[in-house]
């Protein structure tokens, strides 16, 4: 090749990659950023620090081995009207007692007193605790000084059922607050449900695409894609009326005999795995399909020769072949389902809501660091999820015959 053919082969080569610039940046700012800032935000939180600027410091600089000084109660109380005035007390509040329930109040209840009975010009320790008996508790100072520190780990704790106590050592939170690590495991039962139920649905239907003639070929992607097509309200409206007490499938159920009374199938599990698997077939027919389409019928054919059994054929030649495309539908469709929200949260019942649901609700509470932490956990899922399938995609490349 000559220096002008690789030189023009170069320039074209770096045109293609100025062409992928905006998409690159459209990602950049409406992907990484928003990802990056809810990963901060469940590991960073400043509402004290930043109303209590004068306490901070002098907390950072408190031994801990007993009561703080009189200067630190007066900063602090000077300081609590100020975030009164300001109308920023009850979120720094809320912000306490998240990091120790038994705190919940404290600096609203001090702050009102001290408006109402005014700052003394000495004694301000005794009118705290005049106030709050709280104030004479070294394990409430301790709890300041953690809340203090812009970067806590008490979201992603939150997030694990775990706290820290006021002395500042982890411990697990009791039975009845227990709630998100069982969430998160009921999402991933869910999900894997799901995930199996495509792949026994979808991969004989991917296996006929591949095998049918193409007129017949075209009406069956058809018939996959239209839930896509659909809109998602539309989906759930007629789940909710086909799976109802009165609907058509117990109505059939009972004419058939089956059944002598409707089944619940509706604002239950049943309904939840039924409508997510209908909208997450098409994530599992195509990726197979895109790959069984290519697989040449003569492995199978020459291994039947040799004396293999048909289930032999298949579980020793077709399925490695066929393994790249089913590990991608099983990805794809279970990442997909590990953050579904609205179709648990209007199928399902109260005991059906997936971890995407709680990120959501402490959104709506303003709650944003636990949710961020939510998120976070939900994100580790799945990132964990994908290299799974990463890993799993390079074992059954390895275990491929030869061509």
């Amino acid at each position: 090749m000559s220096s002008g053919d690789a030189a023009s082969g170069a320039a074209r080569r770096l045109g293609g990659y100025w062409l992928s610039i905006p998409a690159l940046l459209f990602l950049t700012v409406f992907f990484l950023v928003p990802l990056l800032s809810v990963l901060l935000a469940a590991v960073f939180d400043q509402r004290f620090s930043s109303q209590f600027e004068q306490t901070t410091r002098l907390l950072q600089a408190w031994s801990g081995e007993q009561l703080p000084d009189e200067e630190t109660y007066r900063t602090i109380a000077g300081e609590l009207l100020a975030a009164r005035g300001n109308k920023t007390i009850a979120n720094v509040d809320r912000r306490l007692a998240q990091e120790e329930a038994s705190l919940q109040g404290l600096l609203t209840s001090s702050a009102r007193g001290l408006a109402n009975d005014g700052l003394p010009s000495s004694g301000v320790r005794e009118a705290l605790i005049a106030i709050d008996l709280r104030w004479q508790d070294t394990r409430t100072w301790k709890v300041l000084r953690r809340v203090s520190d812009d970067l806590t780990p008490t979201y992603l704790l939150a997030a694990l059922d775990l706290r820290r106590n006021a002395d500042g050592g982890f411990e697990t939170a009791p039975p009845e607050q227990a709630i998100y690590v069982p969430i998160l495991v009921r999402s991933l039962v869910i999900s894997l449900v799901v995930t199996l139920a495509t792949l026994v649905l979808g991969a004989p239907v991917a296996f006929v695409m591949a095998n049918v003639r193409p007129g017949w070929r075209g009406i069956l992607f058809v018939l996959v894609q239209i839930p896509f097509w659909t809109s998602i309200l539309v989906r759930l409206a007629a789940w909710i009326v086909l799976l109802q007490n009165q609907g058509p499938i117990n109505q059939a159920l009972m004419t058939i005999g089956l059944i002598d009374a409707p089944v619940a199938m509706m604002y239950n599990r049943i309904a939840v795995y039924i409508a997510m698997t209908h909208v997450q077939l098409p994530l599992m027919i195509l990726p197979i399909y895109s790959v069984i389409q290519n697989i040449k019928t003569n492995y199978v054919r020459a291994a039947l020769s040799l004396g293999a059994s048909p289930l032999r054929a298949f579980i020793t030649v077709y399925l490695p072949l066929a393994a790249p495309g089913i590990g991608a539908g099983v990805v794809l469709v279970f990442i997909s389902s590990l953050g579904y929200y609205i179709t648990p949260a209007i199928v399902g019942g109260a005991g059906d809501q997936m971890l995407s649901y709680f990120v959501q609700f402490h959104l709506d509470k303003l709650n944003n660091g636990l949710a961020a932490a939510l998120a976070s956990i939900l994100i580790l899922s799945t990132g964990l999820v994908f290299l799974g399938g990463r890993i799993a995609s390079r074992l059954g490349s390895a275990a491929r015959p030869t061509r």
